[in-house]
């Protein structure tokens, strides 16, 4: 190989930018009605606002933590992954039955 990017490169490269573009637009757009909704439908208390365009980045910042315990424990990533979303899935299920509007 000479060094010289390849077509295929060059053309993987453009889309990924588009698809770089879309998702940042997409991400702010679904932040923004997260909030939206937090504050209007729900009434959210201030101290809780916050935490709802926190959540998506503090999952970022988790993720290697948890690749790495999962790797360091011998469990496979689609058991990991799994067992992420059951997590997410019952506290999500809690919340939803929560009564406390305070």
């Amino acid at each position: 190989m000479n060094g010289a990017p390849s077509e295929l490169t060059k053309v993987t490269y453009r889309w990924d930018l588009v698809r770089g573009g879309l998702f940042g637009v997409l991400d702010m757009i679904v932040q923004s009605f997260a909030i939206l909704v937090a504050i209007r439908v729900f009434d959210t208390p201030d101290m809780v606002k916050p935490f709802v365009p926190a959540a998506y980045f503090v999952g970022y910042m988790l993720t290697p933590m948890i690749v790495w315990g999962a790797r360091r424990a011998g469990c496979r990533m689609s058991i990991c992954v799994a067992l992420c979303y059951l997590l997410g899935g019952a506290m999500l299920g809690a919340a939803s039955i929560s009564t406390d509007r305070d």
